[in-house]
């Protein structure tokens, strides 16, 4: 698991403020920013994420807060739901 310092190295700004043909508009960014924290991105579509988070603030804040979030809630231990709860659920369910 990586403490939260590591998930904020990965967000550096950088970038020339030229806009190339391959940048990714911010629902293109918004849209793969899962799979860009879970380290799951190709290169290539790495590349042009960071590309991205180097001339837009709001998204490179947007993704910051994204990647926080996750490193939260991977933080969270998992709870086990007592069967009579789970048994309650179902009835409920099963009424609609």
């Amino acid at each position: 698991m990586m403490s939260g310092g590591s998930w904020f190295s990965r967000f550096r700004r950088g970038g020339s403020g030229s806009k190339s043909s391959t940048e990714l508009d911010c629902d293109e960014v918004r849209a793969s920013g899962s799979d860009y924290i879970d380290e799951e991105c190709e290169e290539e579509m790495h590349s042009r994420i960071m590309e991205h988070l180097g001339l837009c603030r709001d998204c490179d804040s947007w993704l910051k807060s994204l990647a926080q979030t996750v490193g939260i809630l991977r933080e969270t231990p998992e709870m086990q739901i007592p069967e009579s709860t789970m048994e309650r659920i179902r009835r409920i369910n099963r009424s609609k």
